[in-house]
């Protein structure tokens, strides 16, 4: 399987504590089942911009033996160049630390049921991954995740894009370690 620029790979790691918590605080609060807790933007077939504690590249196939599950989406009908939009908009970001900020306040819209908290930062200094990877699509082409405003993103609405009927996001490949 070929990767493309801007292609998605949302995923939840194998032994991270930090992933442990997002996970049990989104499904604590959420209704429907958060299996994915970290997203990043493919650049090319061997590499991906992430936000970890920075933005930064990382080579993809390093980074998927991380992992204890991930999917990776596609957006049907994206144009080379849209594609390649998306990825510089991304490279425009590589260095900026991680918003501890941000991840703060996505924990108070998780306790109140709301988006209000997160989309007050519109800073796109201020990224976590999901954020990071909503940012670059809204921005250089007007989609939304699941109908919210990039700055309010987590890895589970590109999820729930991907499982809505008749979406251009389709899976390319979804893997789950035993």
């Amino acid at each position: 399987m070929k990767l493309k620029p801007a292609d998605i790979i949302i995923t939840t790691d194998k032994s991270s504590l930090f992933s442990t918590a997002i996970l049990t605080v989104l499904n604590f609060f959420q209704k429907d089942r958060v299996r994915y807790q970290h997203a990043i933007l493919v650049v090319d077939d061997k590499e991906c911009i992430e936000a970890r504690w920075k933005v930064k590249y990382s080579v993809i196939e390093d980074r998927l033996k991380d992992f204890k599950r991930y999917k990776i989406l596609r957006y049907e009908g994206l144009t080379e160049d849209q594609g390649k939009r998306i990825v510089d908009k991304a490279k425009s970001l590589l260095g900026i630390r991680y918003s501890v900020l941000r991840i703060t306040l996505q924990l108070f819209d998780q306790v109140f049921s709301t988006n209000y908290f997160t989309r007050r930062i519109k800073d796109p200094h201020q990224q976590i991954c999901s954020s990071l990877v909503a940012w670059c699509y809204d921005v250089e082409t007007g989609i939304r995740f699941n109908h919210t405003n990039w700055s309010a993103v987590e890895p589970d609405d590109i999820d729930d894009e991907s499982l809505i009927p008749n979406t251009k996001f389709k899976t390319i490949l979804e893997w789950e370690k035993d």
